[in-house]
């Protein structure tokens, strides 16, 4: 396997010198260290990048999210942001930029190495293949950390205005995105929209009733526009 190519965003020069000595002993390839968001944009553009490893607190008049945003105009590739900033307006902005991951600081080693190769081995995906084989997915929890969820375990997403509920059996996650994106995210198979507000894993539907979709105890009312395509897509004996 390649290595895998990391620039470096950080305005903490020892951090930034901890984050270069852990992953290049875990072989993986610093193509640059920047502290600021307007010099990781240049780097960005100039070198061939992998993934990038983005603290939100940068030197200078643009911070890690916006040095993000301006990267992904360029080209596509996973951003991990590394921050002690979990409020809820930065997790927001970050959010907008469909991070890979965000990790809070203080983080570790296992942690940072497992989430880049995770970021690196999802972009891999051709984006001309529907994701039809994707098992879990890494949500982010009211804590803000990145708690991996399977796809078998989830019931039905949940659109609420610029969020989305991903409600399992035993939990309910929100997260900062579109139910869209969120439905993209862990693939077409299965996941059918039923509702403007409602797309169930048609894998744990239960039952059916009219325009009443059940999945165990759970109902929820389907619309008549999507019923054709749910219903060509489940097995019926009469």
């Amino acid at each position: 396997m390649k290595k895998i190519r990391v620039l470096i965003v950080e305005d903490n020069v020892l951090v930034a010198e901890a984050i270069e000595i852990t992953l290049k002993k875990h072989s993986l390839d610093i193509v640059g260290i920047c502290r600021s968001g307007s010099d990781a944009v240049k780097s960005f553009r100039e070198k061939e990048v992998d993934l990038v490893l983005m603290d939100i607190k940068l030197d200078g008049k643009m911070d890690g999210i916006e040095a993000a945003s301006q990267m992904l105009q360029h080209r596509a590739v996973p951003i991990i942001y590394l921050s002690d900033h979990v409020d809820h307006k930065h997790v927001k902005r970050a959010m907008n930029t469909h991070p890979a991951n965000y990790l809070s600081k203080p983080y570790d080693e296992a942690g940072l190495v497992r989430a880049i190769e995770i970021a690196f081995n999802n972009a891999q995906v051709p984006k001309n293949e529907t994701i039809t084989d994707r098992e879990e997915v890494f949500v982010l929890t009211d804590s803000q950390q990145f708690e991996r969820v399977y796809t078998k375990e989830v019931m039905y997403l949940k659109a609420a205005r610029s969020y989305c509920d991903v409600v399992t059996d035993k939990h309910k996650y929100t997260v900062c995105s579109s139910m869209n994106h969120v439905q993209e995210k862990f693939g077409s198979a299965g996941f059918i929209r039923v509702h403007k507000s409602y797309v169930v894993n048609s894998k744990r539907i239960t039952k059916l009733a009219g325009n009443i979709i059940f999945i165990n105890d759970v109902e929820l009312k389907m619309g008549k526009e999507y019923r054709d395509e749910l219903m060509s897509v489940l097995k019926f004996i009469k």
